[in-house]
């Protein structure tokens, strides 16, 4: 026996080391069993235990373990395959898709879908990579395929990227195209989505972007529809750095003018050349004139004919490749995780695969608990709240972990200060299989109600508080609620902006985050500003595009700003009044949003100092994905009720930057309903670099109705570049028989008040004049209505003789020899809707006087002395 002994068992010991480490301390005593470890210093023992884990964790973060992401291999710039041979190095991974790439020659399974041929040697003896549809795969499932490793040949570097798709059946599904950088990180950055129409034909797909690390990987993702009969096939992949100053060893990557060979021999047109080196075997050499070229990358660097049998290389510069980046650990974590789920469904839920010795493998969802839960959607990159989620899509291959063999002290931060293993359990016992794979909801968590992106963190910079709420602001002491400085608060706290880099940009936000439209200034004066309020903000970086200051980048601090160096503003309030071309039918958005509700759409006004996408003055509305938002959007903007009877229909004009959109649709919904009927539908598959106009079908609203337009963003994957859809120039046109008008409820109110006071106005006079008729008992001979000049009728009034000494006024009263001719035309006259003069009357019976109300003269009352 000794003194200070504990057992040295493999549990025991590995909850002392564990202990040891968290705490960072110096354990002394000795081993008391099992038999080989008796009186062995624990110390020695712990301190050899954690030197032997640090070399083996160095030696699989050293990149030289076997991996399916082939890390020992050398990334070159440029890369092709036609799939006659092989898969050419393109890998597919296992337990982050849902099923794999098939390598195939002539048709696919399936009837009515799928070529018939390969592209490259257009037989049947070619092979070809395609996406089965048919089942078990399901809507939204998909398959992914990435690269070998590829260079890039400068800090310069575009890269293009070719290749042959083929798209024929029913109800096609998708092919999108990404980036990712597995030595750093396993995210994938969207390049581009390509929209599919059914068509029995290969057809060639290009597109370019600029990597943001080197080296880099490009991955191919296929999602199948609801039709069986949708097959995607795709052959002849080519993919290269592009330079024009400098040349890569054995590649094809210069594309510069230099038409000289070093010799100094002009070089001779490929097309003139009696050779193999044509456009035709070598399409992606660009053998263009007589440039330097190397095609296929057969030789060291570019070369040129200098005769028609002989030829020379070119003096040509050699690129200085980028630096490499890579982390301490394969995909950036000593345990990396992610979460699989089904194309444009929830982002943060998923099946859940770990990534160990060079492979994906799934968790069996047993013996798993809360704190295991948030350590692994910590490790996948969403720092939230964890929770079982109930799915059925089982992985394939390994499954590396059960759920009882992961032990965390209660204090770990991350996967790393657990014990995991024994690893690969499959079967195992408890039985662990498939159908037991773990699937979480990594639920969103935030506080920012407004905030557009679900892991912010991840792609904006993380808000520090004292208190860690969010920040809450208020305008104080202007003129008005919308003009002052800005007064901010956090928790208990409450301060200023310091006005350190406060510019038009961040007002906009801040105003934004009022709920009014934008700012009029970043800088205004006769404003009372605070003393001896700190400085909670002393620096504050916002785009203009954020929905709030939480997602600017923002400089925390308590110190004090002083009241010359304090943010004032001034915001402009929503749209109150509205003009011809600035009302819910006709928007222009000149002076807001035209009465229009908006979500997730941003106004921008018509001038050039504040934030916008698109380089334009008009004024507009834009929904924007901002560079590495993994959260999908939908942006609505939705009009006020108008009413309309007749055909309607709708026109706008939309502005696409980027590839981070997928949809744009309008729709109408009738009053009672909450059904939208779709009238316009296009997918957004490129970038424009104009305003482009578009119609709807026309529709029968037979009523009051809305309009919606509608822009959304599936992918839950960070896009490699920002994004955005504007809108501007909103017209709803109807086809005759309707009224244009939109409903609103104080000019409703206003306008029955008027209608009230004219109706009152009219009823007086009215009275007025029968009161006074009434007075002078019937003794008015002749008068006519100005007023009613426009009613196009004679009026026949019954009045009695002239009493004795009143006489009819000369020129009034003609010969009563033409009476009867001149009443009789003037009678016709009248029935065929002419105007009468009185004049040409001549003296009518004693009984009756004609008085025509489409003259337009002085009324004429008759007194004793005949004036």
């Amino acid at each position: 026996a000794f003194d200070n002994a504990i057992s040295c068992v493999d549990k025991d010991l590995n909850m002392l080391r564990q202990f040891v480490t968290l705490n960072q301390i110096q354990v002394e005593g000795r081993c008391s069993q099992p038999k080989h470890l008796e009186g062995t210093s624990l110390f020695e023992l712990i301190h050899n235990s954690q030197k032997l884990t640090q070399h083996i964790r160095n030696k699989r973060s050293d990149f030289t373990t076997p991996s399916i992401y082939n890390f020992t291999d050398v990334p070159v710039a440029t890369t092709s395959c036609s799939f006659d041979i092989s898969m050419c190095g393109w890998i597919q991974p296992v337990n982050i898709d849902f099923f794999n790439w098939i390598r195939k020659r002539g048709y696919t399974p399936s009837v009515g879908t799928g070529p018939a041929d390969d592209h490259t040697l257009q037989n049947g003896k070619g092979y070809y990579i395609y996406v089965e549809a048919s089942s078990p795969n399901s809507l939204g499932d998909y398959t992914d395929l990435i690269s070998p490793p590829l260079a890039l040949a400068s800090n310069s570097s575009v890269v293009e990227i070719k290749f042959y798709f083929h798209a024929y059946g029913v109800g096609l599904g998708k092919l999108q195209l990404y980036a990712t950088y597995p030595r750093l990180s396993p995210t994938i950055y969207s390049i581009k989505n390509f929209t599919l129409y059914s068509s029995n034909r290969w057809r060639a797909a290009a597109t370019t972007f600029y990597p943001q690390y080197n080296p880099y990987r490009i991955m191919f993702r296929g999602v199948t529809p609801t039709s069986y009969k949708s097959d995607i096939a795709v052959d002849d992949i080519f993919i290269s750095s592009k330079e024009y100053s400098c040349y890569v060893p054995n590649s094809e990557v210069y594309r510069g003018d230099k038409s000289v060979a070093e010799n100094g021999v002009p070089c001779r047109s490929w097309g003139t050349i009696s050779s193999n080196y044509t456009s035709t075997n070598y399409p992606n050499s660009n053998l263009q004139s007589s440039y330097c070229r190397n095609p296929g990358g057969l030789r060291s660097r570019p070369w040129c004919y200098t005769s028609s049998t002989s030829w020379n290389y070119c003096n040509i510069s050699l690129c200085s490749p980028p630096s490499n980046h890579t982390a301490q650990y394969p995909l950036g974590s000593q345990y990396p995780v992610i979460l699989t789920n089904m194309d444009n469904r929830e982002s943060d839920v998923g099946r859940v695969g770990i990534y160990y010795k060079g492979e994906w493998g799934t968790i069996c969802d047993i013996g798993l608990t809360n704190q295991m839960y948030d350590l692994l959607c910590k490790q996948a990159g969403y720092p939230v709240k964890g929770s079982r989620y109930k799915a059925n899509i089982p992985g394939i291959g390994r499954i590396w972990l059960n759920g009882n063999r992961i032990s965390c002290p209660s204090n770990a931060a991350s996967l790393n200060d657990c014990s995991l293993g024994p690893w690969n359990v499959y079967g195992g016992s408890p039985s662990c299989y498939h159908s037991n794979d773990l699937w979480l909801r990594c639920s969103n968590l935030t506080t920012c109600s407004s905030c557009n992106t679900t892991h912010r963190s991840t792609y904006l910079p993380t808000v520090a508080t004292n208190s860690g709420s969010p920040f809450q602001a208020s305008i104080q002491g202007g003129r008005n609620s919308s003009h002052g400085y800005v007064a901010i608060s956090s928790g208990s706290e409450s301060g200023v902006i310091c006005a350190s880099n406060w510019n038009l940009a961040s007002a906009d936000v801040v105003c934004r985050q009022l709920n009014y439209l934008a700012a009029y200034s970043s800088s205004v004066s006769s404003t009372s500003r605070p003393s001896g309020l700190s400085g909670l903000i002393n620096s504050i970086r916002c785009t203009g595009y954020e929905s709030s200051i939480n997602n600017c980048a923002l400089h925390t601090s308590s110190s004090n700003c002083g009241p010359s160096s304090v943010a004032t503003i001034s915001c402009q309030r929503k749209q109150s009044r509205y003009t011809t071309y600035n009302k819910p039918e006709y928007c222009s958005f000149q002076y807001g949003l035209c009465g229009w509700s908006t979500t997730s759409w941003i106004w921008r006004p018509g001038t050039s100092s504040h934030y916008g996408p698109m380089t334009t003055y008009y004024p507009y509305v834009y929904a924007y994905r901002p560079y590495r938002s993994r959260t999908p959007i939908t942006a609505l903007l939705t009009s006020p009720w108008i009413y309309k009877s007749a055909s309607t229909w709708v026109s706008f004009y939309y502005y696409v930057k980027g590839y981070q959109f997928d949809k744009l649709q309008a729709k109408y919904i009738r009053s009672g309903s909450t059904y939208g009927y779709i009238i316009y539908d296009t997918s957004i598959d490129r970038s424009w670099s104009y305003w482009r106009s578009v119609k709807s079908i026309s529709f029968y609203p037979r009523g009051s109705f809305r309009v919606q337009i509608i822009c959304k963003s599936y992918s839950s994957n960070a896009s490699s570049t920002d994004g955005a859809v504007g809108i501007r120039n909103v017209i709803i046109t109807s086809n005759g028989g309707g009224t244009n008008y939109y409903v609103s409820v104080p000019g409703v109110a206003i306008g029955c008040s008027v209608a009230f006071i004219f109706l009152m106005v009219i009823t007086s006079v009215a009275y007025t004049k029968y009161h006074r008729r009434r007075l002078m008992g019937g003794h008015v001979t002749r008068s006519t209505n100005t007023a009613a000049s426009s009613a196009n009728r004679a009026c026949t009034v019954p009045i009695s003789p002239p009493p004795p000494g009143i006489t009819y006024t000369p020129g009034y009263a003609p010969q009563p020899s033409n009476y009867n001719a001149s009443y009789n035309a003037n009678v016709a006259m009248q029935q065929q809707g002419q105007v009468v003069n009185p004049n040409s009357f001549t003296q009518p019976p004693p009984q009756y006087y004609e008085l025509n109300q489409n003259v337009d003269t002085a009324p004429v009352i008759y007194s004793k002395d005949g004036q």
